[in-house]
């Protein structure tokens, strides 16, 4: 069977939409590969439900086959199917539970997982010092830094930078979310800014029902808005290298 591919997603800082955007992305890729399993899973401190509860399995639970591998893959499909080919992991849950995960043993688990499915989505949060953070953004296939158009993001991506790059998981893809084309802040200045190709910054457009999918706990790409949809397919089509309509 082939390695499915691991594609992280890491937020500049909490509130920037990493979870919306890893869980948008994870139902994209189950709706055109119905043939494949598609994981999400939370490589994060938080327990991962803001926008779905259904999920039943989470890296708690797990942790303490992590520490001498004893984890059975088929068992935690099987506990952690959401529908049809989409399957979900929660994080860990635990206040103060960075240094209760090593990163090797994380990474181990996620390439073991990924063997047995099309893609693993992995929601890194914004703690890099979190070992679920770290195992995932080292084991990934592709990394993709999550930002937003405010100063308090990209200042905080500029502190971590170094850090990053010491641990080799410097982004691949830069997510530009709740984009506004009138904002100064634009991809020609981030570009500039971060020092990265504009043709690796990709945009997700601010969202009136933005609000209301974070009150209600539903995923944007459950509403009909034409742009996010777009603009989602894009990013979805340069991960996966397929085209990919709307």
């Amino acid at each position: 069977m082939s390695m499915g591919r691991i594609l992280s997603f890491f937020g500049s800082r909490s509130r920037c939409g990493t979870s919306q955007t890893a869980l948008s992305l994870a139902l994209k890729l189950a709706d055109i590969y119905p043939e494949k399993k598609v994981l999400l899973i939370h490589m994060e401190e938080a327990p991962g439900d803001e926008y779905t509860d259904a999920i039943r399995e989470n890296m708690g639970t797990i942790r303490p086959l992590l520490e001498n591998g004893l984890w059975a893959a088929d068992e935690i499909f099987g506990r952690s199917l959401l529908k049809k080919n989409l399957y979900a992991i929660g994080g860990a849950g635990k206040p103060a539970s960075a240094g209760l995960f090593h990163p090797d043993a994380s990474a181990a688990f996620l390439t073991d997982m990924a063997a047995q499915c099309g893609f693993v989505i992995c929601d890194c949060g914004s703690d890099l010092s979190h070992g679920l953070c770290i195992g995932a953004l080292t084991a990934s296939d592709s990394r993709c830094l999550v930002i937003d158009q405010s100063e308090s993001s990209l200042r905080r991506y500029e502190w971590m930078r170094e850090l990053i790059r010491k641990i080799g998981a410097g982004p691949d893809v830069y997510v530009l979310n709740g984009y506004m084309k009138n904002d100064p802040c634009d991809t020609a200045y981030i570009s500039e800014r971060l020092g990265c190709e504009t043709k690796k910054i990709f945009t997700l457009p601010f969202s009136k029902n933005g609000r209301e999918a974070e009150l209600c706990g539903r995923p944007l790409a459950e509403y009909k808005d034409r742009r996010y949809a777009k603009d989602l397919c894009r990013l979805t089509e340069y991960l996966t290298n397929d085209e990919i309509r709307p």
